[in-house]
């Protein structure tokens, strides 16, 4: 029995979500729900619509549940299995379940079973991070590895990841009670200077560049530190639409180039930009054409050479060479993101994750199937 994958935590999200009436996108907040579907196709490109299904027979008895399949890239995954009951052996009323953890080094082919540090607890989850970084909660514990799932390290933590294990998630993050950006370092958060940007709704960070987006007397803005935050610049946007926006974020591809993306408020397709990974911090946004764009794009993510992969209810597209162009992908009415070698990651709606691996809009679609014995 498969079970749908549950979302990423936010702060680990690499897709970017632009939902029609919604302003708090990426990995600050959660992203809304959205809007109505993009028009339906209108052209066409070079396609991959052949999707391989990968199967692969895995040391779990049937009477499991897949709780969730997650890759770090196109080669390493983990995946969670578990049994949810009731401990008979005391009151009768005290809930358990049995997990089962697999690994895998080869896209898929073939799965290893791990030790998990305990396998029988309250409550199972599994959080893989960006990073690589492998977290299990068992309640009242998290668990976490760093060496593909061979040794863990516990720390006592409730429904989140405690403060040992935030920087595995996002060393950069936006807390809510302090209303700052933090900057998580051995388990403490320190809070950073204030950037140029008084109501924040993204953050992106790779290669010590610290991207914050959000708005400032109600237009949207972009500030940069280079420092790890004690520094800020705002390069300009030129050619930002007119009114408040609906919803923004800045998000990082892989090859490093920024972007920062804009729904206008109205019904205007998103607006954007690039930032190119080695300009300097003061070099204006540069304006992304992207003739044919639908109204309702409802997920953009950067992936590399100058493409953004769009998401939609009924169609699937990139944006490249200044138009968007609809290509036959298997992510119609799915959420997914990029994970860190640039593959793209999918849920499947029985729960079998989708990996798009290649490069910008050349990608061949793999479903991973695990099958119990």
């Amino acid at each position: 029995m498969r079970r749908a994958m549950r979302n990423r935590i936010t702060g680990v999200l690499a897709m970017v979500l632009i939902a029609a009436g919604g302003c708090s996108i990426g990995n600050v907040r959660r992203p809304p729900d959205g809007g109505s579907p993009p028009p339906g196709p209108s052209n066409s490109a070079p396609t991959s619509p052949v999707v391989e299904i990968r199967a692969a027979d895995v040391p779990v008895t049937t009477d499991f549940n897949q709780e969730r399949v997650d890759f770090v890239d196109a080669n390493r995954g983990y995946a969670l299995f578990t049994r949810c009951g009731t401990d008979t052996a005391s009151s009768g009323t005290t809930p358990t379940c049995a997990a089962v953890l697999l690994a895998t080094t080869d896209g898929g082919r073939s799965w290893q079973r791990l030790r998990h540090p305990r396998s029988e607890a309250a409550e199972q989850q599994m959080i893989v991070t960006r990073d690589g970084t492998l977290l299990l909660r068992a309640a009242p514990y998290w668990y976490r590895s760093t060496d593909g799932g061979h040794a863990f390290t516990r720390a006592d933590g409730g429904a989140e990841p405690p403060g040992a294990f935030q920087e595995n998630l996002s060393r950069f993050q936006f807390n809510e009670q302090w209303n700052q950006i933090v900057d998580w370092r051995g388990g403490r958060a320190r809070p950073l200077p204030v950037p140029p940007v008084p109501e924040p709704t993204s953050l992106a960070y790779r290669d010590e560049r610290l991207w914050v987006s959000g708005t400032r007397a109600g237009r949207p803005v972009v500030a940069l530190s280079t420092d790890l935050g004690r520094t800020w610049t705002t390069p300009s946007v030129p050619a930002m639409p007119d009114g408040d926006p609906a919803g923004m974020a800045v998000e990082i591809a892989p090859d490093g180039d920024a972007w920062f993306m804009v729904r206008p408020a109205t019904g205007r397709p998103p607006a954007l930009w690039r930032h190119p990974a080695r300009a300097e911090g003061t070099t204006p946004w540069v304006p992304v054409a992207a003739d044919g764009l639908p109204e309702q794009a409802d997920i953009l993510v950067p992936i590399g050479a100058g493409t953004v992969a769009v998401g939609g209810r009924s169609s699937a597209g990139v944006v490249s060479d200044g138009r968007y162009t609809v290509v036959d992908w298997p992510i119609v009415n799915r959420m997914f993101h990029s994970l860190v070698d640039g593959t793209l990651l999918a849920e499947e709606h029985e729960g079998d994750p989708l990996l798009g691996v290649g490069r910008a809009a050349d990608r061949s679609w793999i479903r991973i199937v695990l099958q119990p014995a």
